[in-house]
């Protein structure tokens, strides 16, 4: 139990609420405000006036006999006038100072607030962001740099330190009946800026849920990293809306140049560094805060509302937002190549991922990957050849999940050798995968699928439109799937399901690699090819984008978009030049 509190930058907006707040709690012995400028609090409180970067802080913890620190101060936005090194000497030097001087005196509790701002503005950061992901900071952004830097040093002494307990805290934009900051002041003007393409989401936390979460973490000596947010996002088109003012999402580079103009004609305070704030929003996954500091706080649109019609309380504290969705995205194949890609691409769209491969070694390794970028992921070991396997596999992730919208089908598997030559079990063994394999996890799917109105991605190739030398098997396979799936279309339409047919050209990936010969053992040829060899992540981008766009066709590359065109208007010339490329292929004759 915390005795004797400092708190640091006491007379800023929330250090004022905490210093009132401890001063009321049961347990707290004495609360000290420290601050650059006079701090005030209730009448046992002791006020100490004095710089972080300057003072000797250790002397000054060691005179009030300190168990426990609260460090708040900041610099968000320096003033007008301001030495260029004042945020940096706060925030950073100062953090090591009292870092130092809490080892020096014997302090056993330091509670800090960095900030969501830590992880960075960036544009692979994932739609909600677990404390597992990077702090980053972002090099345009001195205050997101300088939390970077202060968490690195946290980390440096809970490793070097242990005994100096820490409890982290990363909130989201703060926000309340009186609040202003440099994000408000963004909704205070005549519009809501916008980039076009990104929906700009803002994750809020209520300043009493801030404070309340504060006073838990001193009087319980509550330790870990936890981000701080409520439940759900808002866009800034749907702040707008809420705010009753007009939406203007720009292109990047004209936005640039009106940022620019505003800040030079002292309009605005925000200049073109904004566009990557707005457009790489570091959105904040709260589940660690509900499950293991066991607080719930109002959900962001409820703490929007406090701000935005000057509420003491949220009217509806559980209120949604129109960002809070997460699909949940099932990928099988997911391990490797094209799986693991869109993975990753989907976790940057906030989707819930679930993995399917048979390949465990690969599917650990994927899951480990994503989940240290901070994505939700859970990895299912399963060949799509078993029916039961399937269903089984399919209601792991709706138990873990609570439904799927997205059934991506990508396992497969390809031969290289000439019809004449080619044993048929290898054209079942590639059936049952790319066709069966298919089938099955849709059938499996389906019913939750359905519930969601929800969509069907199926990995096919170019030889699914057009014919592809040395590869029968495969081909035919994947014609088998555009007919399969298209007509599944066709059956399903008034459903709401949506099915999208993906063809890429030639793609780096390990699935080449294991390409079957003629008697089904790993056909060790070279492989031939057309146009350029394109990268996993250049597909997963495509397909994600077709996806939210409602495609029911993807053809990628140049060279597949000719071969899809040529195939069907000069079948004999594609033949030709077809087969005389990909003939060149070493065993295949």
């Amino acid at each position: 139990m915390a005795n004797n509190v400092l708190v640091t930058g006491a007379a800023g907006y929330i250090g004022k609420l905490l210093v009132a707040a401890l001063a009321e709690t049961e347990g707290i012995a004495h609360v000290v405000a420290y601050d650059l400028q006079r701090a005030k609090g209730p009448g046992s409180t002791t006020v100490v006036q004095g710089d972080i970067t300057r003072d000797d802080l250790a002397a000054i913890l060691r005179e009030h006999r300190i168990d426990t620190v609260v460090h708040l101060a900041s610099v968000l936005k320096p003033p007008i006038g301001a030495p260029p090194d004042l945020a940096w000497r706060v925030d950073v030097l100062g953090t090591r100072r009292l870092l130092g001087a809490c080892v020096q005196s014997g302090v056993e509790h330091l509670v800090v607030t960095t900030s969501g701002a830590s992880y960075g503005y960036h544009r692979d950061n994932p739609m909600w962001l677990t404390e597992e992901a990077p702090a980053r900071g972002h090099p345009a952004f001195e205050y997101s740099r300088n939390k970077r830097q202060v968490e690195d040093l946290l980390a440096e002494y809970r490793r070097s330190q242990p005994q100096l307990t820490q409890l982290v805290l990363r909130p989201g934009t703060v926000i309340g009946k009186d609040t202003h900051s440099p994000v408000t002041a963004i909704f205070e003007g005549r519009v809501i800026p916008g980039v076009l393409g990104s929906a700009a989401p803002f994750v809020f936390i209520w300043d009493r849920d801030l404070v309340n979460i504060l006073v838990t973490g001193v009087l319980e000596r509550r330790q870990g990293i936890y981000n701080l947010a409520g439940d759900g996002a808002l866009t800034a088109r749907e702040i707008a809306r809420r705010l009753g003012k007009p939406y203007l999402p720009l292109p990047p580079r004209l936005l640039a140049g009106v940022l620019w103009l505003l800040k030079t004609c002292r309009v605005s305070a925000n200049g073109p560094e904004t566009i990557d704030f707005l457009r790489y929003r570091p959105v904040l996954d709260n589940r660690r805060l509900k499950e293991q500091f066991g607080y719930s706080p109002v959900s962001s649109a409820a703490a929007f509302e406090t701000w935005a019609d000057g509420l003491d309380e949220p009217s509806n504290p559980g209120a949604p937002g129109d960002a809070d969705h997460r699909p949940v995205v099932v990928i099988t194949g997911g391990a490797g190549g094209i799986g693991r890609a869109l993975a990753r691409r989907w976790s940057r769209e906030g989707a819930r991922l679930a993995l399917l491969d048979r390949d465990k070694d690969a599917l650990e390794d994927a899951t480990a990957e994503l989940r240290a970028s901070g994505a939700d992921v859970t990895g299912i070991e399963l060949d799509v050849t078993d029916f039961d396997a399937c269903n089984e596999a399919i209601e792991k992730v709706v138990s873990a999940c609570g439904g799927i919208d997205v059934l991506v089908n990508n396992a497969g598997a390809v031969h290289r050798s000439a019809f004449l030559d080619t044993d048929v079990e290898v054209y079942r063994r590639v059936m049952a995968v790319n066709y069966l394999g298919s089938l099955h996890c849709a059938k499996a799917a389906l019913p939750h699928l359905l519930a969601r109105r929800g969509m069907i991605v199926v990995t096919s190739s170019i030889a699914g439109v057009a014919p592809l030398y040395g590869r029968t098997g495969y081909a035919a396979s994947k014609h088998a799937l555009h007919g399969l799936f298209e007509s599944v279309r066709s059956e399903l339409a008034e459903t709401g399901l949506r099915v999208l047919m993906v063809c890429p050209s030639f793609t780096r990936s390990p699935f080449e690699e294991h390409a079957m010969g003629a008697d089904g053992k790993p056909a060790g040829t070279k492989r031939s090819m057309t146009g350029r060899l394109a990268e996993p992540e250049e597909v997963a981008d495509a397909v994600v984008r077709a996806a939210a766009r409602g495609r029911e066709l993807l053809v990628l590359s140049t060279a597949g978009k000719l071969a899809y065109y040529l195939s069907r208007l000069a079948p004999g010339y594609y033949r030709r030049a077809m087969v005389k490329r990909l003939k060149s292929e070493e065993g295949v004759r």
